[in-house]
């Protein structure tokens, strides 16, 4: 696949498929902790550890003031799920609306990255 040779890797989907046609991949690619793919399509990208930068300087570890400042108001602000007192989502969009960037936020501090196609970025949970 195309992922594959930008990556120069081997990667396989899973043999057996736990929602439908959607699964997550742990490549071996630095600072990415996972590749989620959508009938055989990478859909998003998922950075949870420090060391790999977004194009606009935004790295997991940073203060959640960093969006903003980036940002500004084309950051839409909404909370966590699970500990909406404590945790947010910081989500930008292209300007199509057909990609978007979101931020996991944990007690003011970025946690996570997703990139990607909107809808899989709008995830909660892997595929979910």
């Amino acid at each position: 696949t195309e992922v594959n040779r930008v990556l120069e890797s081997n990667l396989k989907p899973p043999t057996e498929l736990l929602h439908g046609d959607c699964y997550g991949i742990e490549p071996q690619v630095p600072g990415v902790t996972m590749l989620m793919f959508e009938y055989g399509k990478l859909k998003r990208i998922e950075i949870e550890n420090p060391g790999l930068k977004t194009i606009r300087g935004i790295e997991v570890g940073q203060a959640k003031r960093r969006m903003h400042d980036v940002y500004g108001k084309l950051v839409k602000v909404e909370p966590d799920q699970y500990d909406p007192d404590s945790d947010q989502y910081l989500t930008i969009y292209s300007r199509d609306g057909r990609l978007a960037m979101r931020v996991l936020v944990h007690s003011g501090t970025i946690g996570a990255i997703h990139v990607g196609s909107r809808r899989q970025v709008e995830y909660v949970e892997g595929c979910l």
